[in-house]
């Protein structure tokens, strides 16, 4: 080979010399878009160096062979640029194998049609080359393939920089500087690559565009040196915010979205796609003082509800007005913090709160009753043992004493066993044991233990179970109900009253009715009877009672998969209710 060193063929030389080493120095960077950046500059190594060889050059075939060697810097290099772009602005979720792949056919079909040109003209076709002094230079029309590696060429540079001025107007001041010079140094080598393309060239034919690098590189040097332009990557915060656990969003001065990142997007995607563009009433529909922060532009904390999906979600929103020179208002910054946890967390807290004051209500209660309604009959026995022992009564005396006594011990006893049942119940002592029985079996046994009750009031106990289902739950419990129930329904019955049990089969439950005539409940007090909170009234002829049988009977048949609840009307008696599930028959078991 034979070279004639001229001063286009030097300043290429030394300007592919400069590159190279700029190159060497960045590639130890261990950012994956510097890495690009580097092999970007070691394809304008190749493009350069080879070039001035071919202006070097002295014979045809010297000059041929270099015209096919500088294309293996050229035909990667739009392949580099979109990379090395791409990754610039945090777009590194676009670069699938597949689309790398789309990426590198164009350039290796280039190098190959190129490279076996003279069989086929698709790239160029008539190659002249010119040997005059100084430079040599090769001339050739253009074939079909040429137009589709410029559009290819092109279009990869303009995609590239619409991406740097969206990440260029979206840059935080820190980064601006960065932003400018990248876009400027990606700009000015094909600018003057188009210049060429129009046949505006230097002396001789020379084509400016790697002297346009060389002044890229420069450019980017001192940015390198003064900006530190690869110490902090713009990126950096785009991809804190984006793995951020919180939710950010941006909004402009007309209150629009301009930016959210993706934990936001997937807290709200479900309601509305796509953000950009949408305002916050669009977003947050009914939350009024979230709207306000467009007008207010304050710092403010807010808390926020989401209700879409299986369970609510808890945020709290810290606003932010985003200002600009002179005090400017440019925008709000909101960021979502998910306290769903915490807020859980009270809620239970505040529960367990209210449930406590109830149990010290009720334990207050419950001192009450065992330090009045116990001892009263207890003084009222001891009395009665001092006069019989004493001998101050006569026997006539005695036994209306004792009928007195009796009923309040039968008061006493009625009381006892429901707080020991309560208590139990409360305390997780009391276990549930379903067993499999008929109706009459629970009812049998109750009523005639109630008769004598029924009878000193001239009250009357009908039994009118038709049926004889067999019913499946706890025994023990269903008789503490319906002893309850049938108890209060003489209670609160005048002299000469009636009180009627009655069941009605039903599918799966059968419900008993505990029906009286008696003084009747105010609707307003019906809400409360079945509440710890309700108050014992006495009966039509002073019958006491602890308030406790009611939310009792409500615990057991609940406990038992049934309902309890009751009809009735002041002055026209009452009717409760209750279900207990039927026993499934043994066919249907096996």
């Amino acid at each position: 080979m034979h070279f004639s060193l001229n001063v286009f063929a030097l300043t290429l030389f030394f300007a592919s010399l400069v590159i190279a080493g700029f190159a060497f120095v960045l590639v130890r960077q261990p950012t994956r878009a510097i890495r690009w950046f580097s092999a970007l500059l070691f394809a304008i190594v190749v493009w350069t160096f080879f070039y001035g060889c071919q202006v070097a050059s002295t014979t045809v075939p010297t000059v041929q062979l270099f015209m096919k060697l500088l294309y293996l810097g050229i035909a990667p290099l739009p392949f580099c640029i979109a990379l090395f772009v791409i990754n610039f602005v945090g777009k590194e979720k676009w670069l699938t194998p597949l689309t790398v792949g789309l990426l590198l056919v164009e350039p290796v079909v280039t190098l190959l049609l190129v490279w076996t040109s003279p069989w086929h003209d698709l790239y160029y076709q008539h190659p002249v080359v010119h040997l005059v002094e100084p430079v040599a230079r090769i001339s050739f029309e253009r074939g079909p393939w040429y137009y589709v590696h410029f559009a290819y060429f092109y279009a990869l540079l303009v995609g590239g920089n619409v991406l740097l001025l969206a990440h260029f107007r979206k840059a935080d001041p820190l980064y601006r500087k960065q932003s400018l010079l990248i876009f400027a140094s990606n700009f000015i080598p094909w600018g003057v690559n188009v210049l060429y393309f129009l046949g505006i060239r230097l002396p001789h034919g020379i084509d400016p565009t790697p002297y346009a690098f060389f002044c890229t590189v420069v450019l980017v040097s001192i940015g390198f040196l003064r900006f530190q332009l690869f110490d902090i990557v713009p990126v950096a915060r785009g991809k804190m915010i984006e793995v951020m656990r919180e939710g950010v969003l941006v909004l402009d001065r007309k209150g629009r979205i301009v930016d959210a990142n993706p934990q936001l997007k997937a807290w709200v995607a479900p309601r509305t796609s796509p953000l950009i563009g949408q305002t916050l009433p669009d977003l947050f529909p009914g939350e009024a003082a979230l709207h306000r922060l467009q007008t207010t532009r304050v710092d403010t904390t807010l808390p926020l509800t989401l209700t879409h999906g299986p369970t609510a979600r808890y945020l709290e929103v810290i606003a932010t007005p985003l200002r600009e020179k002179g005090d400017v208002y440019g925008g709000q910054l909101l960021l979502f913090r998910d306290v769903t946890e915490q807020t859980v967390a009270l809620e239970k807290l505040q529960e367990q709160a209210h449930e406590l004051a109830a149990l010290n209500q009720l334990k207050d209660r419950l001192f009450s009753i065992i330090s009045h309604d116990l001892r009263s009959p207890m003084a009222s026995l001891m009395s009665l043992i001092n006069l019989a022992e004493s001998d101050d009564v006569t026997d006539v005396e005695l036994k209306l004493m004792m009928a007195s006594l009796s009923q309040n011990v039968g008061y006493t006893m009625e009381m006892l066993e429901n707080l020991l049942s309560w208590s139990k119940n409360q305390l997780k002592g009391d276990l549930f044991q379903p067993v499999t029985f008929e109706l009459h079996s629970l009812a049998r046994p109750i009523l005639p233990l109630l008769e004598k009750k029924a009878h000193d009031k001239q009250i009357t106990l009908h039994n009118r179970l038709a049926g004889n289902p067999r019913l499946r739950a706890d025994k023990n419990m269903m008789d503490l109900v319906l002893r309850n129930l049938l108890s209060n329904a003489i209670k609160f019955c005048h002299s000469g009253g009636q009180v009627t049990l009655t069941a009605e089969v039903g599918d799966t439950h059968t419900t008993l009715c505990v029906r009286d005539t008696g003084i009747g409940i105010p609707a307003e007090v019906q809400p409360r009877l079945f509440g710890t909170h309700n108050i014992s009234t006495k009966g039509t002829h002073n019958e006491k009672g602890t308030g406790l049988g009611l939310p009792l009977c409500r615990e057991f048949v609940e406990k038992n998969g049934g309902m309890i609840w009751v009809e009735s009307a002041p002055g026209q008696g009452s009717h409760f209710y209750f279900t207990i599930p039927n026993a499934v028959p043994e066919s249907v078991v096996s």
